[in-house]
């Protein structure tokens, strides 16, 4: 219902039968209005870190099919990105928070605007 949270903190890979597939083509589009939706190690509007890729052999693809879901999709509203928010105003966020080891974030938040259509062909 309105107000309710869906935190999203998967397997972060795009597969066959994998659960972000089905998170983001059943669930997500089967959301009542008003529901808020967290998803977590989202890195807007960039790529996946370098060394979780290159070091660490993360091959994630989640922000990937999230860019898609939300391209020409109006029923869902961007909140927030932290990542964005921290990239953006790094300056202020250092100043802010001296002694913290690191300002990024990858927590993406968004809220489900409309009734899903039912109609689909």
């Amino acid at each position: 219902q309105s107000g309710d949270i869906r935190f999203i903190d998967s397997s972060h890979t795009v597969k066959i039968g994998g659960d972000v597939n089905y998170l983001f083509l059943e669930v997500l589009p089967r959301l009542r209005p008003g529901v808020i939706v967290h998803v977590h190690d989202i890195f807007f509007p960039f790529d996946y870190r370098r060394d979780w890729v290159l070091d660490e052999f993360r091959f994630w693809t989640e922000q990937y099919l999230l860019q898609a879901f939300l391209a020409f999709n109006s029923d869902f509203e961007v909140l927030l990105c932290n990542n964005y928010l921290a990239y953006r105003y790094l300056d202020h966020f250092k100043a802010t928070f001296p002694s913290s080891p690191w300002w990024g974030g990858g927590s993406f938040w968004m809220r489900r605007k409309l009734a899903a259509n039912r109609n689909r062909s």
